[in-house]
């Protein structure tokens, strides 16, 4: 691994972390730690074991999830999240729990 390359990922995941509800390019990332976009992707994954983008998606998903225990109204969640609607959540929320945030919602209550 070449050196710096475990600070690099970790000053990209705080980078995410921080802009979390954000939309996030990887000419963003690259730019962040000077590295061409390919590296920056193989970096991350070789980190923290998945892409930034998805890292980026998940942790999203998640506090989508947080906010549906909290019993924040589903119709705001997509918005909070920066999904673009709510439609854009419903289908990636599918994707990474195997659930819609309504059925979700609805086995916690």
């Amino acid at each position: 691994m070449p050196s710096g390359s475990r600070t690099d990922a970790k000053r990209i995941r705080d980078y995410i972390e921080d802009r979390l509800f954000e939309q996030i390019r990887l000419s963003d990332l690259s730019k962040l730690v000077s590295m061409p976009p390919f590296t920056v992707v193989r970096v991350f994954r070789r980190t923290f074991g998945i892409p930034p983008h998805r890292y980026h998606t998940q942790r999203r998903v998640y506090a989508a999830q947080k906010l549906i225990r909290d019993r924040v109204p589903l119709s705001g969640i997509s918005h909070l999240c920066g999904f673009a609607d709510q439609a854009h959540l419903t289908r990636i929320f599918r994707r990474t729990l195997g659930s819609t945030p309504g059925l979700y919602a609805r086995s916690i209550r």
